[in-house]
């Protein structure tokens, strides 16, 4: 018998099961190039495992370059690795003085970055000022409010509504936007 799965010829009961069943492979000799790897379906490797432990082993199979398939996925440890850096879940040296909801918020967004984007947003605020509107500075208190709002609309999936309707006074709306900002102030910050 050739070592070719695909060579392989059956008895004609078979061949008249192939006809009727829609197999893609009837006619794979003539579909299949030469440099496409192939797998040895006929000769499975079994792994070996204890013959008293559960019947979930799996089988793998292996190409002409040697590389093998496995019918089993394999699993990964809890710790990640990248590179040689072994991460373990839990605190870090960053993450291990918070204490806050502020210094949470200020392990994904440094105070160095609010102060640059502070920077630039007044710079812009001043640029598009017309000479009868004054633009008021923003501080970067208001600057961690609006982001916070930001994050929280995307939290309450507010994050397509129209502004104006996240400071209405209705019962079914947040009220944490109008506690925190006026709308107009928003909107200022939010174009600068």
């Amino acid at each position: 018998m050739d070592d070719n799965w695909l060579d392989y010829e059956s008895d004609d009961s078979d061949n008249a099961h192939a006809e009727d069943s829609g197999s893609e492979t009837e006619n794979i000799d003539s579909e299949t190039a030469e440099d496409e790897e192939e797998i040895d379906l006929e000769k499975p490797n079994l792994e070996e495992s204890d013959p008293y432990e559960n019947d979930t082993q799996g089988c793998s199979y292996s190409s002409r370059s040697d590389m093998v398939w496995s019918s089993t996925p394999s699993y990964s440890s809890p710790t990640k690795h990248h590179g040689n850096v072994k991460l373990t879940p839990g605190s870090t040296e960053l993450t291990s003085h918070v204490a806050s909801v502020e210094d949470a918020f200020l392990c994904f967004i440094s105070e160095e970055m609010l102060k640059k984007i502070l920077r630039y947003s007044n710079t812009a605020g001043n640029s598009n000022r017309t000479l009868d509107d004054s633009f008021e500075e923003i501080s970067i208190v208001e600057l961690k409010d609006f982001i916070g709002l930001l994050l929280i609309s995307g939290l309450l999936r507010k994050s397509r509504k129209s502004i104006k309707s996240l400071w209405t006074r209705s019962s079914m709306e947040s009220p944490v936007f109008r506690a925190t900002m006026s709308r107009n102030r928003f909107e200022t910050i939010s174009l600068s």
